[in-house]
């Protein structure tokens, strides 16, 4: 995923320098090469003379000297509280107790994020610099002008991040997501040269840049068969946005993909049958994962009427960080089948078994090929005339539930679903793994820094659960005190409809009651 953090300068337009997905794009080109072609400055002198005196760096200063110490901090945070008590910040305004940020290179959309805050909490600032203690630091205040550029840049930089935060989900598969929102973002920055007319040159060049991008990953397989495993889009994204010749390509490549499974489980098969009869006993490891189907998987099989499945709390998310896409391109334009046919579900099978004792290798080779071919043509039609599922599908338990259906698909899914849209997630893994290497903890090996990753993440994923499962939980009724007397006994349920709303006194008192405790 690449990272606006800034205006940028002029793109590089040869291939070479495509940026990698995790590549941050460096921004703010020292002498403004490209303001200077912007006709736009020159109606509006003053904009232009705080653009090139760098309002981001005048901001980063501006932070810096209001949280340099804890002292400072602290009474940042008193002028907030004071503040909104005495409603200074304006009638029925309201700032967060929050302190203002930093931006750092390692951290995705932090110079966004420092902005941001910074515009939030200014009037704050603006108050904290006229106490006494800190009246000689005013200098460092920005100008109106200033202002008006950190709102347009703030403006600007939204765009990515919102894209960003929705390709950065760690708990679903975002793979398929990816080129639907590098193509959102690309209109979505074109719709924002109208509104941000004055950084036009910053949008421009990323805008170059992300063309470059969006013109490489199309030559990429692995984001066109992560969409087309996607039961929500298979190829209707890519109708709709490549040319013919590159939705045949995408159709040849899942076909090559599905082709390569079969192929290779065949040969596993047959090597398992050529081993010595003296080891055929043995268990042999499984070429695929265990829960495939059983002798007939080989086959395609006719899909069962399509259910809708339950989409998942971060398949919604997804659903939801597209939508806020969908409000943001909305905002930017006001300023400027069922299945056909049926397939013998042993023809596979059948035709597998058939020997024929007068032809040569190469010609049952050929055959097994042209049977492979006709078996992964009828599963991948039978896939897309299906029809599409809700956008909200789980992705997970879609292709547990159609692993049979669609077994050849289903090994293709097992490769791409892992694959992440953007770094962030393995970034998160090694910000993590820093605080468990801790200096106390130096001698920790290889295999038991895995596991306790490992374990770290399911326990913070298990609270995270429980909590949303508390959070949820619909108010506890009146009579749940009634009803635990009366059936003198305490179940989870009921104990949890006491702990949730905080009545655990009551809970006491009632366990003590039915397990005849005294007081």
């Amino acid at each position: 995923m690449i990272e606006l953090t800034a205006l940028p300068a002029a793109a590089d337009t040869s291939t070479s320098s495509i940026p990698r997905p995790d590549q941050t794009i460096v921004m703010l080109d020292d002498d403004l090469g490209d303001a200077a072609t912007n006709s736009v400055l020159d109606l509006d002198p003053e904009y232009a003379y705080a653009l090139r005196g760098d309002p981001i760096k005048n901001a980063r200063q501006l932070i810096s000297v209001c949280r340099v110490s804890g002292q400072r901090r602290e009474e940042f945070k008193n002028t907030i509280i004071e503040g909104n008590e005495a409603g200074s910040f304006g009638e029925g305004v309201e700032l967060p107790k929050s302190q203002l940020l930093r931006d750092v290179d390692t951290r995705w959309s932090s110079t966004f994020l420092m902005i941001d805050r910074l515009l939030e909490l200014y009037p704050a600032v603006q108050n904290f610099m006229k106490k006494p203690n800190y009246e000689e630091l005013a200098c460092h205040l920005l100008s109106e002008k200033e202002l008006d550029v950190l709102v347009d840049i703030r403006g600007f930089l939204l765009i990515p991040h919102r894209v960003q935060e929705l390709l950065s989900a760690d708990q679903t598969p975002t793979a398929s997501m990816t080129l639907p929102a590098y193509e959102e973002l690309l209109e979505l920055l074109k719709l924002a040269r109208d509104k941000y007319s004055k950084i036009v040159h910053g949008i421009e060049a990323s805008i170059s840049v992300l063309e470059q991008y969006l013109r490489y990953t199309r030559q990429t397989r692995v984001y066109a068969l992560a969409m087309v495993i996607n039961p929500s889009v298979k190829l209707k994204w890519l109708e709709k946005n490549w040319t013919a010749e590159e939705v045949t390509a995408a159709q040849a490549w899942m076909r090559e993909a599905m082709l390569d499974y079969r192929k290779r489980e065949r040969e596993d098969a047959n090597a398992a049958a050529s081993a010595p009869a003296s080891t055929s006993s043995t268990p042999q490891a499984p070429s695929s994962p265990t829960h495939l189907p059983g002798d007939n998987h080989c086959a395609y099989t006719t899909p069962e009427p399509s259910q809708a499945l339950p989409g998942s709390r971060t398949s919604r998310s997804l659903r939801a960080g597209f939508e806020s896409l969908q409000d943001l391109r909305r905002e930017l334009s006001t300023s400027s089948v069922s299945t056909s046919g049926t397939s013998d579900s042993n023809a596979g099978t059948n035709l597998a078994s058939t020997s024929r004792q007068d032809e040569s290798e190469e010609e049952r080779e050929a055959r097994l090929d042209a049977e492979d071919a006709a078996i992964v043509d009828a599963e991948l039609t039978g896939y897309i005339e299906e029809g599409l599922s809700s956008q909200d599908v789980d992705l997970l338990t879609y292709w547990d539930t159609h692993s049979k259906t669609f077994p050849d698909l289903f090994r293709v899914a097992l490769d791409i679903l892992p694959v992440p849209a953007s770094s962030v997630a393995s970034e998160r893994v090694f910000s993590s793994s820093k605080e468990t290497d801790t200096l106390r903890r130096t001698g920790l090996d290889a295999a038991m820094m895995e596991i306790l990753q490992v374990l770290k993440y399911a326990i913070l994923k298990e609270s995270r659960e429980l909590l949303n499962t508390y959070t949820a939980a619909p108010p506890p009724p009146p009579d749940v005190e009634n009803e635990l007397r009366r059936d003198e006994m305490v179940t989870p349920a009921e104990a949890s409809s006491l702990v949730h709303p905080g009545r655990l006194e009551t809970l006491l008192q009632l366990v003590h009651k039915v397990h005849g405790d005294s007081d």
